[in-house]
């Protein structure tokens, strides 16, 4: 059995983002029922610096755990990407995600 462990995650948000409301709301009911273990939301018209130290110009973006996911997650798709991480799992799937985004 893989041992479980609940992941951090790092949200980037931005005034007026029209996703970013929505994806905050799925993480902060993860982070409720324990799934994440501690996260972090910065708002990068404040703080711009913590965009350009993680390399991203677009949000919302979110790392959870090693994964570094751009745009638009429903409450399904973060909660998979929360229970990957969780798991030290994924690595496959996070790859072909890159791959259909064109990363």
């Amino acid at each position: 059995m893989t041992k479980r462990e609940a992941p951090e995650v790092l949200f980037l948000l931005a005034t007026g983002c029209a996703h970013c409301p929505s994806v905050l709301e799925g993480l902060s009911q993860l982070l409720k029922q324990g799934e994440i273990g501690r996260m972090e939301a910065v708002n990068i018209v404040e703080h711009p610096e913590v965009a350009q130290k993680v390399g991203t110009r677009s949000v919302p973006w979110t790392r959870i755990g090693g994964f570094e996911l751009e745009g638009m997650l429903t409450p399904a798709e973060l909660s998979r990407w929360v229970d990957l991480a969780s798991q030290n799992k994924g690595i496959d799937t996070y790859f072909s995600h890159l791959l259909e985004i064109q990363f």
